[in-house]
């Protein structure tokens, strides 16, 4: 089970986000809670945005983020390993 989900973690994940974005979906369209001041079609639309953006970000920049930190720490010797004898 470990192994299928493993190996199939980006499908899985797009699978489950897909299917609770229709269910909230369906869910607003059915069960208002407030009067529509903006078209549902072009709240969808920068919503959907923001996530394609978010993810870019989350994907691309955060690492490259990381691991400049890390190598900054490790030149100017901050940290917890940096403090113990440890083999690199």
């Amino acid at each position: 089970m470990t192994d299928f989900i493993i190996n199939n973690e980006t499908q899985l994940r797009l699978g489950v986000f897909l299917s609770v974005l229709i269910l909230m979906m369906i869910a607003e369209a059915l069960f208002p809670r407030k009067a529509r001041v903006m078209t549902r079609k072009r709240r969808w639309t920068s919503n959907l945005l923001l996530i394609v953006i978010d993810t870019i970000f989350v994907r691309l920049v955060f690492p490259i983020v990381a691991v400049g930190v890390a190598a900054l720490a490790f030149e100017n010797g901050w940290g917890l390993f940096n403090l113990t004898d440890w083999p690199i």
